[in-house]
């Protein structure tokens, strides 16, 4: 009964607002760009009510509201920006069903576990969402001893092998090309392609970005080829998951063109290897009898985008 009332009072306030720009339509405009903005505050405010309900509802109607902010051309650009936000800015669980999702976790209430734990999310999608929250401090436990000096171990060979990398490429005289990613604040998946990119011998930085249409706009991504992500590099744009070995290849040959891109989100590109085993792309399943991780992937091309906008295949995976 609920979610067909939160059905029926959406349809409403679509037909009512629609109804409403239709009437202010057929008032005359200053001129093109005074209708162009009208229209795009008439798309803002329809994906406004569309993700408000569609947040009311949960579940499938959020996973439905973020793969339609990925299908460019089906609606509107301020429509799918506002259903972007189902990636990142969900209605949070309340403190009830947190406290009882830690409760089957971990036996224990999350006070109980960390020495400070805020109850309110600061962000959230459809499969979860972050708490800020901060370990207990045992100085005196032997165990948090132990652990501090293989952390340190660990941090010492890390830096030893950073040095002999730096040695490296200087006796090369080269610098490791730098990367800049946009993409919504909280995104997984940008921050392990960024990861990917460092392994691969770039230097990259993450832009928690709010209006990603209008990063994509600027750099004149075609909306046919959009996927979560976008970066830069080297006057390039990088569209989606794109492999390093690809932008490494881009580099090198340096093409007339805007940039690579890998449309959407495939399973096994980087960054979408491996996730939650209850998502629905990139999944690791664990076999249950031989405990096997095996990843689904699929088959996409990168695709070099010309500078009239046109796509060739730049490379199979």
């Amino acid at each position: 009964m609920a979610r067909s009332a939160v059905a029926g009072a959406t349809a409403v306030k679509l037909g009512a607002r629609t109804l409403g720009h239709r009437l202010v339509s057929v008032l005359p405009a200053a001129d093109a760009q005074a209708q162009a903005d009208r229209q795009a505050r008439h798309d803002d405010e329809i994906g406004r009510v569309l993700f408000q309900a569609m947040n009311q509802l949960r579940g499938t109607a959020l996973k439905a509201a973020q793969v339609l902010s990925l299908q460019a051309g089906f609606l509107p650009d301020g429509v799918r920006a506002q259903l972007a936000r189902a990636s990142h800015q969900a209605l949070p669980l309340n403190r009830a069903l947190v406290s009882r999702a830690f409760r089957l976790a971990f036996g224990q209430e999350p006070e109980a576990r960390f020495a400070h734990f805020e109850p309110h999310a600061f962000a959230a999608a459809s499969l979860g969402q972050v708490h800020r929250a901060r370990l207990h401090r045992s100085p005196r436990s032997p165990r948090l001893r132990r652990a501090r000096r293989l952390v340190r171990g660990c941090l010492l060979l890390v830096a030893c092998w950073l040095a002999s990398q730096g040695a490296f490429a200087a006796d090369k005289g080269s610098t490791p090309p730098h990367v800049d990613i946009y993409g919504p604040k909280v995104c997984l998946a940008c921050i392990d392609w960024a990861d990917h990119l460092r392994d691969n011998g770039f230097s990259a930085t993450f832009h928690g970005t709010e209006d990603m249409a209008a990063v994509k706009r600027r750099l004149k991504v075609p909306p046919d080829v959009e996927s979560v992500l976008t970066a830069t590099v080297a006057g390039y744009f990088i569209e989606g998951h794109v492999p390093a070995d690809d932008i490494k290849q881009l580099l090198k040959e340096k093409p007339k063109a805007r940039g690579l891109a890998v449309p959407g989100q495939p399973r096994g590109a980087p960054g979408f290897e491996k996730s939650a085993p209850f998502c629905e792309r990139g999944c690791t399943i664990l076999d249950t009898v031989n405990t096997e991780e095996v990843v689904r992937r699929e088959l996409y091309d990168t695709l070099l985008v010309a500078p009239n906008g046109k796509t060739s295949i730049w490379a199979r995976h």
